[in-house]
């Protein structure tokens, strides 16, 4: 039984991994000084997104699929978001130019990052206040997002870029709420994730006027619990995870169900005790050349801010990797991100075997972009986008 993946994760593009800035930034020898933020109101971007994904099951060839989009953007400052005045508002729009159903989420309604730029000792950072989308009348599609980041804030960027920095990338993330249509039945999904990686998620769905509930529980030392409500003529179930134990000299995963005790065979990384904290991300700044996947933007000298991290869902079944690279230019903003996510999904409640394996590469080129308001000594239009939703 695979849940979604868990609303948390992230990254920039598409990509959600939970993770909240913490502890204290390694600098770069050189002098910091206080930069001008790179958005000003009526900045506009646009991008081309092609995002390839490649599924291999045990014992079957690869399938690999292709679609393609078309993203806008554009920035209002200043507004008012909670308490915080003069923050950042970055609108996107996302249309499908695949016809395919990978984006189809994202059609007929726009999304909303809000964003603004804190001083940090020498530096500034970047941090993510809020996001959220705002559906437009459609037959299909029907769409609610709030989503809350908690402080300390997820700082995505530092202001002036230079060699050297890095910095931890764990936050924690609320959904407040997430209800769509787009995947048939009628469902809705709150979730909270801290920067161990723990979570609780609800997520209830309609079918045949049914009402179908799964609730997570998953905590920091990699136990937990999963509740299932009766679904027709199928009873509750009610799953305990418990750590790993030595049985038999082999690693087991203890797996209650309904009060039966089960061993599954431990599929955790290394096959031994699950990694902690459950997830972990973080980001560092070098100096590059962008790379032939960049396209139309390739071959220019840029910053890469790399982030890279791992989460591990023992509800779930699946431990996800990801590498994403941000490729700034000093003068035009991000020109170009790569990234590449890895999920392996094993059966967690009775064999522990690997069921399937995803690898996705998403890249996002920019193809225009144009300045609104005069700004002076601006260290570039944009170097980082918003984080962007996505389910899947």
């Amino acid at each position: 039984m695979l849940r979604l993946k868990k609303l948390a994760i992230p990254v920039i593009l598409f990509v959600l991994f939970a993770a909240a800035a913490h502890g204290s930034p390694t600098l770069a020898a050189t002098p910091r000084v206080a930069p001008t933020p790179p958005y000003a109101n009526g900045d506009t971007f646009t991008y081309a997104i092609t995002d390839t994904t490649v599924v291999t099951n045990p014992g079957q060839p690869p399938s690999t699929s292709t679609q393609t989009a078309f993203v806008a953007e554009s920035v209002a400052y200043p507004v008012t978001f909670g308490s915080r005045k003069n923050v950042y508002a970055i609108s996107s729009t996302v249309q499908d130019t695949s016809n395919s159903t990978r984006y189809a989420e994202h059609i007929g309604y726009f999304e909303t990052a809000y964003a603004g730029f804190f001083p940090k000792g020498r530096i500034y950072q970047l941090a993510y206040l809020g996001y959220g989308t705002q559906s437009l009348p459609s037959e299909f599609i029907s769409t609610t997002i709030g989503l809350k980041y908690s402080s300390p804030y997820n700082v995505v960027a530092e202001y002036p870029e230079s060699n050297g920095l890095s910095w931890a990338n764990n936050y924690k993330t609320v959904y407040d709420n997430y209800a769509s249509t787009e995947f048939g039945p009628f469902y809705s999904i709150s979730s909270t994730t801290l920067p161990s990686g723990a979570y609780v998620e609800k997520i209830s769905t309609y079918p045949d006027q049914q009402t179908v509930t799964q609730t997570f529980d998953e905590r920091a030392d990699a136990t937990g619990t999963l509740d299932n409500s009766q679904n027709g003529n199928n009873p509750p179930q009610h799953f305990i995870f418990e750590a790993p134990a030595d049985r038999n000299n082999a690693e087991v995963i203890p797996v209650k169900l309904n009060g039966t005790l089960g061993y599954v065979p431990d599929w955790y990384p290394g096959g031994a005790a699950p990694p902690s904290p459950l997830q972990q991300y973080g980001d560092a700044i070098s100096s590059t050349t962008t790379p032939q996947a960049c396209g139309a933007q390739s071959g220019q000298g840029a910053y890469d801010v790399r982030q890279t991290g791992y989460a591990l869902d023992i509800l779930g079944g699946t431990y996800t990797t990801q590498t994403t690279d941000a490729y700034d230019s000093a003068t035009q903003g991000m020109i170009c991100s790569v990234a590449v996510i890895t999920v392996t999904a094993y059966d967690n409640f009775i064999t522990g075997q690997l069921l399937a394996t995803t690898v996705e590469t998403n890249v996002e080129i920019l193809t225009g972009e144009q300045s609104g308001q005069p700004r002076a000594h601006a260290h570039g239009l944009a170097p980082l986008r918003p984080i962007r939703f996505r389910l899947n």
